[in-house]
This record gives structure tokens, sequence and C-alpha cells, in this order.
């Protein structure tokens, strides 16, 4: 019983954070170009599908860890930092 009471609250927590992810990602549609917007929802899709895929063994993240996917918010973070730079600070 216990056990269920805990998956159920981590659940609603993942739920929780999912939801302030996608909140971000709103704000980020108001003041980024498309580009970023759509690298930050192709981050955010990954990171459910994460949730949703099966649990990963030692054997997994170790072949994760020496993979390119180990920093999926490379690319994400250089275009980031291409936009402030050309674009300049927007406040």
């Amino acid at each position: 019983m216990m056990a269920k009471m805990n998956a159920s609250m981590a659940a609603i927590l993942r739920l929780a954070e999912l939801i302030k992810l996608y909140a971000l990602i709103g704000k980020m549609q108001l003041l980024s170009s498309p580009k970023i917007v759509e690298m930050a929802e192709r981050i955010a899709h990954a990171i459910h599908e994460t949730y949703r895929g099966p649990k990963k063994t030692f054997n997994d993240i170790e072949g994760f860890l020496s993979s390119d996917a180990v920093n999926p918010l490379r690319a994400f973070s250089e275009a980031c930092r291409n936009e402030l730079r050309t674009s300049g600070p927007l406040l």
C-alpha cells in the first residue's frame, strides 16, 4: 500500500515538473525565435518519452554516458547563446 502511495506521489511530482517545463516553453514562445521554441519542444518531448519508457539499468546508463546523447541541452544552449549575441538582451 505504501509503495503504491509513493509511486502515485512521484507521478504527481513528475507531472507538476512537466507542467512547469511547458509553462517555460510558453514564455519562450513570446520572447524567443521559432527555432529556439522548436528545440525546447523537442527536449520536452524527449523528457516526456523518457518518463514513459522502461526503467533504465546500470548498463543502459553506462552506454548513455559514453554516447553523444549525454548532454541533450548542448545544441539548445548554443542556439540560445547565439540568439542572445545577435539580438541582445530583451529586457
